[in-house]
């Protein structure tokens, strides 16, 4: 009978071979952990590897609680091991990514044009799919400033500068062996690769080449002479490197000089000096000046591990940015302050942090090296108006620095003003009430009661219900039951547990929780995307004065509205009050206008606004001058106020706006001037154009 062959894809193979290796049963967890892929992925693979093992005779259990198991000897398994390995890379399928980056290697890997059939074959593929490819191809090349020349009857290659089709290259293989074995580099199992099955033929040779452990003991020396650690992921990209580096100038191919002289006068540059001095001894290769410079830019663009673990809201680091990285950290969080909460711009930890990263992001947009943000997708779909922010903010940086920031690293300035908004709103955040249904054994409900207030920080009691649950309906607030007997609440989800909360119990209350701020977090998406600052300044939140009146009088005044309505509490107003003591008025948004705020937790029970528009203007202190528009903004969160936020920063950018609107004497005139002005121009705060287009 004729052996029925089926065709494997990498994944799949690695499933494969992480299942052969292991000598007893093996969960899916496990199988995730040993083979890079997700539990998802290995689902879904496990039909076409059941079909494998079937196809050689061999009966693969798998049911849930139970594991995965071959009924397999020593002997067979070895047998098994020999035609995975005889299987050649073409015969396996790839995935549309996995295809994409075997062209991408053979091109970057190439010195002279190649036929679109020679480039299909040495790749596994057909001529028809590699042209299918070529565009996709082109947009991942982009970032490196590499473009696809096809030329009629002299094939398909490469044009760009040595340096970036190197770092195409590194980047290339980082994506092929995945996270763990990219950072596992880092920790010295760079000879594990070459002997990796999981990993195609040709990354395999090409690895070998490379010869990574030799490089391995350089990379401790660059660490102890510049006397900080590199994370894993930049360890890693700085040792790849360099063995990408060394292996193409014995080749001959040598990059081209930095136009930037910052790098020479930086202690980097010594250290790459030296290494680089000693790998031409070592290696009987002469290595030109050129490319220690490269070396050190890529140094000074690299991510460096903390010599000490946070404080307070200090970034406690040994590091310290430069004045210019700094400086640029200040402009970004005023600007986006304005358009996304008042409180970013005196969050010590955000500025700082920031400026770290971007000490690192203008030595890499300065010297050409691309970066990589793997959650860019994601953050443009969670943070769609503070990536807005951001894009305005580094887009008028830009011009000043004479450089330009990726989309990627975009993303990443995104994720710090996200973290400083999280952290503006962690008090706000309230517990979940919940109601017990127990038994009516007191030391169930006690031991219960320990376990839930141990695992669960967020978790509110508000009722313990008899045997029957009696007590749920005295408890109109709560949106949970937690039975330890079998109950069904008419209105409420229940979860049942044991008094001991094990860990799928734990697991499950975490589940709901999640739901919970989920489904809040989309409420308040379609909420703030409709709530604009014409429809929360309500006319009778706009109050007007003439009257002499000092600052500490006039927030009392501007908030007392938003009292009255129950809006904010009077703590709210003395928090604001606080605030200007301790920082002064440094949320001016325009002369004469300015922005009274304090935390969510300080007393805001509802999303709102409040306008005062004082005739003569009131002094605040400082040089901010004399303000004539106070507006009060109450925010509950870090999203449902960005609309409005958003407006009031383009209103005030716009000729006549201040004027017209201290010209005003009645709520409808206020509300019409912002009502007018809202309408007339496009709004100033448009994103740069490509900050909005789609990537793959």
């Amino acid at each position: 009978m004729t052996r029925i062959t089926v065709a494997l894809t990498l994944r799949q193979r690695a499933i494969i071979l992480a299942i052969l290796q292991s000598t007893e049963r093996v969960t899916h967890e496990r199988l995730a952990c040993t083979s890079n892929l997700s539990i998802r992925v290995i689902r879904y693979n496990m039909g076409a590897v059941r079909a494998w093992f079937a196809s050689h005779d061999v009966r693969l259990t798998s049911r849930s609680g139970y594991g995965i198991e071959i009924d397999a000897s020593k002997r067979v398994r070895r047998q098994l091991l020999s035609a995975l390995a005889r299987a050649v890379d073409q015969d396996l399928a790839l995935t549309g990514a996995q295809r994409r980056r075997a062209f991408l290697f053979e091109l970057l890997c190439s010195d002279t044009p190649t036929s679109f059939q020679n480039l299909a074959v040495r790749a596994g593929s057909s001529r028809s799919t590699l042209i299918h490819d070529v565009g996709r191809m082109q947009e991942w090349l982009d970032r490196y400033r590499i473009h696809i020349l096809r030329r009629p009857k002299r094939g398909i290659s490469l044009e760009g500068q040595e340096h970036m089709r190197r770092f195409a290259l590194l980047d290339v293989l980082r994506e092929e062996l995945g996270e763990e074995k990219w950072t596992g580099i880092a920790a010295g199992h760079a000879e594990n690769l070459t002997q990796d099955k999981s990993l195609p033929g040709h990354i395999r040779h090409y690895l070998a080449r490379l010869d990574l452990p030799f490089f391995g003991q350089m990379m401790i020396k660059i660490e102890n002479n510049i006397g900080h650690r590199l994370t894993p992921n930049s360890h890693a990209g700085i040792l790849v490197y360099v063995a990408i580096m060394a292996l193409a100038v014995r080749q001959g191919k040598v990059s081209s000089g930095l136009s930037s002289d910052r790098v020479v006068q930086t202690q980097e540059y010594e250290v790459s000096k030296i290494l680089l001095r000693d790998l031409a001894r070592l290696l009987s290769i002469e290595i030109p000046r050129p490319e220690a410079a490269r070396l050190a830019a890529f140094l000074l663009g690299s991510e460096w591990e903390m010599s000490n673990p946070p404080k307070g809201d200090e970034q406690a680091s040994s590091e310290q940015p430069s004045p210019e990285a700094l400086s640029s950290s200040q402009e970004i969080v005023s600007t986006c302050a304005s358009q996304l909460h008042p409180l970013l711009q005196i969050d010590r930890e955000l500025v700082s942090g920031l400026a770290l990263h971007l000490e690192r992001a203008m030595h890499r947009s300065r010297h050409g090296i691309p970066v990589e943000n793997p959650l860019l997708g994601q953050v443009r779909a969670r943070y769609a108006e503070i990536y807005r922010s951001a894009a305005y903010s580094v887009g008028k940086l830009e011009g000043q620095l004479g450089l330009q920031f990726s989309d990627d690293e975009l993303g990443y300035i995104t994720m710090y003003l996200a973290a400083g908004l999280e952290r503006i709103g962690t008090n706000r955040r309230l517990a979940r009430p919940v109601i017990l249904a127990t038994d009516g054994n007191r030391a169930t409900v006690t031991l219960l009661k320990s376990r839930l207030g141990y695992e669960f920080s967020n978790l509110e009691i508000v009722g313990v219900s008899d045997p029957i649950g009696a007590a749920a309906a005295e408890s109109p607030h709560a949106e949970l039951v937690i039975a330890l007997v079998p109950y069904q609440h008419p209105n409420l989800p229940t979860i049942r547990v044991g008094p001991f909360l094990t860990g799928e119990e734990v697991k499950g209350i975490r589940n709901w929780l999640a739901s919970k701020e989920a489904e809040e977090r989309r409420a308040a998406l379609s909420q703030h995307a409709k709530l604009g600052i014409v429809e929360l300044l309500e006319p009778s939140n706009i109050v007007f004065l003439s009257s002499s009146i000092d600052w500490r009088n006039a927030v009392p005044i501007a908030a007392q509205p938003l009292v009255d309505g129950g809006k904010i509490a009077p703590t709210y107003v003395q928090a604001m009050i606080q605030i200007l003591e301790e920082f002064g008025p440094y949320m001016i948004l325009a002369p004469g206008v300015i922005l009274l705020h304090a935390k969510p937790s300080d007393g805001v029970n509802s999303l709102c606004f409040s306008l005062l528009v004082h005739r003569d203007g009131i002094d605040f202190g400082g040089t901010s001058g004399r303000v004539y528009a106070v507006f009060v903004l109450g925010a509950v969160d870090n999203q449902s106020h960005l609309t409005a936020l958003f407006q009031l920063s383009d209103l005030i950018q716009k000729p006549g706006f201040v004027r017209k609107l201290r010209q005003a004497t009645h709520a409808a005139d206020a509300l019409r001037a912002i009502w007018s002005y809202l309408t007339t121009t496009a709004p100033v705060s448009a994103p740069r154009s490509r900050a909005l287009e789609g990537h793959p």
